[in-house]
């Protein structure tokens, strides 16, 4: 599946989550891996705490981070797209 701007993403509810220090660690009981986020990963991380477009997403990023839109564009879907491949991330059917 392609992810675009108006995909609406949730967090996976199996999910065992962390956070500690401003840092999130979220660990897949599926295939025992733990992942670390750093500070705008985290950020992302809890944007997804309720369903959000990555196209809100995106737009949150730039309000909160020192950083141009194409470059949070980038990074955002970058991040996601790898997330959503690794089963982190779910599509929310409209």
């Amino acid at each position: 599946m392609t992810l675009t701007l108006n995909t609406i993403l949730r967090i996976n509810n199996t999910l065992i989550q962390k956070e500690h220090n401003g840092t999130i660690y979220i660990v897949d009981p599926t295939t025992e891996t733990i992942h670390t986020l750093n500070e705008t990963a985290s950020a992302i991380w809890r944007y997804l705490y309720k369903p959000r477009s990555i196209k809100n997403i995106i737009r949150l990023v730039t309000e909160e981070f020192d950083v141009g839109s194409e470059r949070a564009k980038e990074d955002v879907i970058k991040f996601l797209t790898d997330y959503f491949n690794k089963n982190l991330l779910n599509v929310v059917k409209k």
